[in-house]
């Protein structure tokens, strides 16, 4: 898929799982650790009172997405939340992201597995894992006693090229592809998503929906009739904070 940038962007997101499953098999005999709750993936969204409007919408259809996609620079955190398909597969994940990391959950097919969820929380160069199916699914029940529900330390590569680190990464991944893939926008009808009013911009089977009040963000990617991803803004930093007593499983294999 190329357009709207979704096998780009989702490429380092397929190859987080590819890591984790890459690594259960290099570690058995992983010793037991100890885990806290879950990483919570909601995020606050826009005040609830309604803002004027932005004037976007007297704007050329071209004109609107360069405002938009340039408006991401002032965002301060992120959630994105979704599904979408890569090489066949399909993911889905609710991610935030501020300006010290990311933490949230994708749920996606392993090599030679159903599907799986995995939490994740990616802070100070490192990123965490927890999940209460992947092990057993990829490794069996001896590695599912020892880690489901744990938190454990993914290798350094699995860092590298992800495209949801931060606020920042994550920002200037979404301006690339974005702007490509909708210079050619034509303007459409005035609409809601999830109930914030917005502006319908398309290009071919791409389509992008642009809030008409506030700051004139994107609000909702789609790509045919499979693959929309939805966005939620924050003027405040999200917390983003390593778990305690995670395993390294780099330290303990047997």
């Amino acid at each position: 898929m190329k357009t709207l940038g979704f096998r780009t962007r989702m490429a380092g997101a397929a190859a987080v799982y590819t890591g984790l499953a890459a690594l259960v098999a290099a570690c058995g005999s992983a010793s037991p650790g100890h885990g806290p709750a879950a990483a919570s993936t909601a995020a606050t969204a826009a005040t609830a009172a309604t803002p004027a409007s932005n004037g976007i919408t007297a704007k050329p259809a071209r004109q609107i997405v360069t405002t938009a996609f340039t408006a991401l620079k002032s965002a301060v955190s992120v959630r994105m939340y979704g599904s979408f398909s890569d090489s066949g597969q399909r993911y889905k994940v609710d991610l935030t992201m501020g300006p010290a990391g990311m933490r949230g959950s994708m749920t996606a097919p392993f090599e030679g597995a159903k599907l799986a969820s995995v939490d994740l929380v990616l802070t100070r160069g490192k990123m965490y894992a927890r999940s209460s199916t992947l092990w057993r699914q990829v490794a069996g029940a001896g590695v599912a006693s020892l880690l489901d529900n744990r938190w454990v330390i993914l290798p350094a590569g699995s860092v590298k090229g992800f495209p949801f680190a931060s606020t920042n990464t994550f920002i200037k991944q979404l301006n690339l592809s974005g702007m490509k893939s909708l210079r050619k926008a034509r303007a459409g009808v005035k609409t809601t998503v999830n109930g914030q009013p917005a502006v319908k911009v398309a290009s071919g089977g791409e389509t992008a929906y642009i809030a008409t009040t506030g700051h004139p963000y994107p609000l909702e990617l789609i790509q045919g009739s499979h693959n929309a991803l939805y966005f939620q803004y924050s003027a405040v930093p999200a917390s983003i904070v390593a778990p305690p007593h995670p395993i390294d499983l780099s330290t303990v294999r047997g």
